[in-house]
């Protein structure tokens, strides 16, 4: 489902995705066209994320603390997926979710992972692209029966390869004028790093 949101200026615009598939970058995108972030800082950028993590501390307490969510109306703000649902029924989200290759986003993961000295057992790759498409699946599915939430995918793949089409789809459903000529100054192939064809 690909719904306008134009003429909703007080949406919160959410970015949300499963880890490493390309969240962080859309925010640094949506900043550079004049969505300014909501973001706190904590969480300060690294090798992995050279250009910041764009998370907001609060998003973690959700499920139990939601009064400051009016402070995200027309900002975005970055989300994982399954806090998703904590989210306020009387706000209204614009929602874009990021999609990408499910090879690159577990490469990616497992990169981070090593650097930080960290190993996953017990679950397999095939198992972990399973989880990932049904959590994906699911979460997509979740969204389009909401009442006070529009939703664009936003293939990262296709914004690496044609950005001006990609973020052309973006600033249509956002329903505001974004500069997207600073947003296409943010986009560093070098950080397209665990990249397959096909």
């Amino acid at each position: 489902m690909n719904q306008s949101g134009r003429g909703d200026p007080e949406a919160v615009v959410i970015v949300s995705g499963v880890p490493r598939s390309g969240t962080s970058l859309l925010m640094n995108l949506l900043e550079a066209g004049g969505v300014f972030p909501l973001t706190d800082g904590v969480r300060s950028a690294d090798e992995d994320n050279p250009r910041g993590y764009y998370e907001y501390e609060p998003v973690k307490q959700m499920a139990e603390e939601r009064s400051w969510i009016p402070d995200a109306r027309g900002r975005s703000l970055k989300v994982i997926t399954r806090l998703l649902r904590f989210l306020p029924s009387q706000e209204r989200y614009l929602v874009l979710f990021m999609r990408r290759h499910l090879e690159e986003i577990l490469d990616s993961q497992e990169v981070m992972l090593r650097r930080r000295g960290i190993e996953e057992e017990g679950v397999s790759r095939s198992q972990m692209m399973v989880a990932f498409d049904r959590e994906i699946e699911e979460t997509l599915g979740w969204i389009d029966v909401q009442p006070n939430m529009k939703k664009l995918e936003v293939n990262y793949n296709r914004l690496m390869e044609d950005a001006a089409t990609e973020l052309g789809r973006i600033q249509e459903f956002l329903g505001r004028e974004l500069d997207r000529a600073a947003m296409l100054e943010r986009i560093d192939p070098d950080l397209y790093r665990q990249r397959r064809s096909g």
